[in-house]
């Protein structure tokens, strides 16, 4: 038997790829987190928005959403509806009218501040007497809200044009 002192080097080991694997692994676990958490938060405001269409409708006024969408994948909630439509009653009259397309947009990082762009024209319509209002305007109309439902609307973009 060899003597081996033992203050002499331990025999050499194979080197560890689990350094070398470690910030992938990393990258990769972090990846499904935030697609999981993306499609929470989507499921969740999907949710949320039929609920409150539920509300409203519990209180007489109907709302549409013709091909509503979430996307925004993976650091945005967009909520995207084209034509949505609106039924119900406004100082005693029964009214109803439509808005073009309909953008809420939300980073994944602050959902409480939602940007919201509508295209033109909004049209109201009188159910009784057939009275109609139509507003257009140029670009699209942007309100920036911030908060829980029932807070301030922020009006950011210039004045809307009537157009008869």
């Amino acid at each position: 038997m060899a003597y081996r002192s033992r203050f002499a080097d331990p025999p050499p080991r194979k080197p560890s790829r689990l350094r070398l694997m470690l910030p992938a692994i990393t990258v990769g676990v972090m990846s499904v987190a935030l697609c999981g958490f993306w499609l929470y938060a989507s499921w969740k405001t999907g949710s949320e928005i039929d609920g409150w269409l539920a509300r409203e409708a519990s209180l007489g006024r109907n709302w549409t959403c013709p091909d509503r969408k979430i996307a925004g994948f993976p650091f945005r909630i967009e909520l995207s509806c084209t034509t949505p439509s609106f039924e119900g009653s406004a100082e005693g009259r029964g009214i109803n009218g439509t808005l073009g397309k309909v953008l809420a947009v939300a980073q994944i990082y602050t959902p409480s501040h939602v940007i919201i762009e509508a295209e033109s024209p909004l049209v109201v319509r009188e159910r009784r007497g057939g009275t109609e209002w139509r507003l257009a305007w140029e670009g699209s109309l942007r309100a920036s809200v911030i908060g829980q439902p029932g807070n301030c609307l922020l009006y950011t973009s210039p004045s809307p044009r009537d157009v008869a």
